[in-house]
């Protein structure tokens, strides 16, 4: 897996009374793109959280508009991790209808362990799969 694609539809909670989406809600779309690309890289994440406490805690997020959305459009997030380290990853997203770019967001996520309140190393297994992830984006 060298990037994720996560497709969903704009719907009436996404999206002012003039049926343009709201900025808020190109963050909600991140987040679940976000979210299945961990899944993807990391089953077990839903363990480590139960089990463990650790999460991912976004800690810092760019984001440059450059069109928008409509009521009922058909959208797709790309999520692709371009580095990490010990205790965080950078990820880079891009919103798009229909091959045109509406938004990118470049973000970084930092490994908690909730019941310490602080950030940790992350496990082998998980840095594991992020070196393979972002070896088959590299070199497709």
């Amino acid at each position: 897996m060298n990037k994720n694609i996560y497709k969903t539809s704009i719907y009436y909670e996404d999206t002012d009374a003039a049926g343009i989406v709201y900025h808020t809600s190109y963050l909600r779309f991140a987040e679940r793109a976000r979210t299945e690309l961990l899944k993807n890289i990391y089953p077990r994440l839903l363990n480590s959280l139960a089990i463990n406490k650790n999460v991912f805690v976004l800690t810092k997020m760019d984001i440059k508009f450059k069109n928008f959305c409509y009521l009922y459009d058909k959208i797709e997030v790309e999520s692709i991790i371009k580095s990490f380290k010990k205790t965080y990853f950078n990820m880079h997203q891009i919103i798009k209808r229909n091959k045109i770019v509406i938004c990118e967001i470049s973000s970084t996520l930092v490994y908690v362990n909730l019941k310490k309140k602080k950030p940790i190393k992350m496990d082998e297994e998980l840095v594991s799969r992020f070196k393979k992830t972002m070896y088959k984006h590299i070199h497709g």
